[in-house]
């Protein structure tokens, strides 16, 4: 769609990390998913990369290492989508939420929250974002199988991501993940 328009590495990213994100809704323990607007995670899910609009194609699809600017261009798209999101109003939570997908459940992210001071929203997505990232062909890297892509999953549980979560994306059946 258009927001992976233009971006041979975005094809279908948003839609799949989109459809992981509501997979992994329906596996999430009642406690967690009455926190949770579903239409709100849903849109989320969807406008995650919204702001990489902002950043130039060429940056976008480098195949090798970025410079430091470039990597803090790209490290900005969230702050991009939200502006995008306040010039059309009434997304507020969705914003926040998307702010927030790559924070660090170390405390090691752009803005210094950590643990449980991420929405849930946002560790959801970081975690299903990072494995269809993982999962998907790009011009810059191969894509990994299941097994390995959780095995790195699994590797990042606790400082990258949120492990709980892991063990909880984990256990969806591998039918119903691809």
């Amino acid at each position: 769609g258009v927001l992976e328009a233009g971006d041979p590495n975005l094809k279908g990213h948003s839609l799949h990390v989109l459809n992981l994100t509501m997979l992994f809704y329906q596996y999430l323990p009642l406690l967690y998913r009455i926190q949770l607007n579903e239409d709100d995670l849903r849109l989320a899910a969807l406008f995650l990369d919204l702001g990489k609009l902002g950043i130039p194609a060429e940056i976008r699809n480098r195949s090798g290492k970025l410079g430091e600017e470039e990597y803090a261009l790209m490290k900005n798209h969230p702050e991009c989508a939200v502006k995008i999101l306040e010039s059309i109003g009434s997304f507020d939570r969705v914003s926040e939420w998307i702010l927030y997908h790559h924070e660090r459940f170390d405390g090691r992210g752009n803005r210094e929250l950590k643990g449980k001071q991420i929405p849930l929203a946002s560790r959801m997505i970081f975690l299903t974002d990072t494995y269809s990232a993982m999962i998907m062909n790009r011009s810059y890297k191969a894509s990994m199988d299941y097994e390995d892509a959780v095995a790195e999953l699994r590797m990042v549980a606790g400082t990258q991501l949120d492990a709980e979560l892991v063990d909880i994306f984990c256990e969806i059946p591998l039918g119903r993940i691809r």
